[in-house]
């Protein structure tokens, strides 16, 4: 069943937080070590890949449990493209999986600044958007920053990431 677009926004405005993620420590076997979310909550990490020679894009993703358990997890083969369509691609497809096991309470991790700071970024547009229809039919500008955008940006600069209420 395709994930509705309604239903990817919502996804993305439940109580849960997109950032991104470097691994540093590392197991014996070599492999990063991936935190685990807090209790009661579900992880998804997510990754693009593209390949320089021959331009073809690709993305997977793993959804653990608070006790860092498999849930489910993909990966898909997109073609040729850009790493961020990959990028992007990969937090689609992780959001159907989210969406598939109806979890409310989820962390998602990505290692792409340019995926995660497109979505914080759409935070402060959101906060216009959705102050634009307590107003008249016409085109308001701001030459600062509005009030009701206010902590959104304040939390950007700060790099604060938070969740997008509806």
């Amino acid at each position: 069943m395709p994930l509705p677009p309604i239903m990817f926004a919502k996804l993305l405005m439940r109580p849960s937080c997109i950032s991104s993620e470097t691994v540093q420590d590392q197991n014996p076997y070599g492999t990063p070590f991936l935190a685990q979310p807090p209790k009661n909550y579900f992880k998804l990490n997510i990754n693009g890949t593209m390949s320089s020679n021959s331009g073809k894009i690709g993305a997977g993703g793993v959804l653990r449990d608070h006790l860092g358990s498999w849930v489910d997890g993909f990966q898909i083969n997109l073609g040729t493209g850009e790493i961020l369509d990959a990028e992007a691609c990969g937090l689609f497809f992780g959001l159907k999986l989210v969406f598939k096991h109806s979890i409310v309470n989820h962390e998602i991790k990505s290692d792409s600044t340019v995926l995660v700071q497109l979505i914080i970024q759409s935070l402060i547009t959101f906060a216009l958007a959705k102050d634009s229809i307590n107003h008249d039919l016409d085109l308001i500008t701001f030459a600062d920053v509005s009030a009701h955008a206010a902590q959104a940006v304040l939390d950007d600069l700060a790099g604060v990431t938070r969740a997008r209420r509806t």
